[in-house]
């Protein structure tokens, strides 16, 4: 599910990118995996805050989300409970962080 937010946030980065503009400045910072960092990025800080504010479930959605890494999949600290609500808050249809970044890729 990581990898998944991870790239609809590339998408909508690349939404952005005009044909031919790359490599465009800081390029180099899209080849992560850290999901604050592309947030940031594709220049959805703003909308992600006012829907933080504006739905609750969202914002704790996106609190579950942002520390995923690549590394998670090799943790033998993942529960069933914790792969549930990552899963959960990554799909859910109201509140759900792909949901929601599926409007600006």
């Amino acid at each position: 599910m990581g990898y998944a937010v991870e790239c609809a946030l590339k998408a909508s980065i690349a939404k952005q990118t005009k044909q031919y503009d790359f490599p465009v400045k800081n390029s180099h910072k899209i080849y992560t995996h850290n999901l604050n960092n592309l947030l940031e990025l594709s220049g959805l800080e703003e909308e992600h805050r006012k829907s933080s504010l504006a739905r609750p479930d969202f914002d704790l959605n996106w609190w579950i989300v942002k520390d995923w890494s690549e590394d998670t999949r090799y943790s033998f600290d993942i529960t069933k409970d914790k792969a549930e609500a990552l899963y959960l808050a990554v799909a859910d249809g109201k509140d759900g962080i792909m949901p929601w970044l599926q409007k600006w890729w």
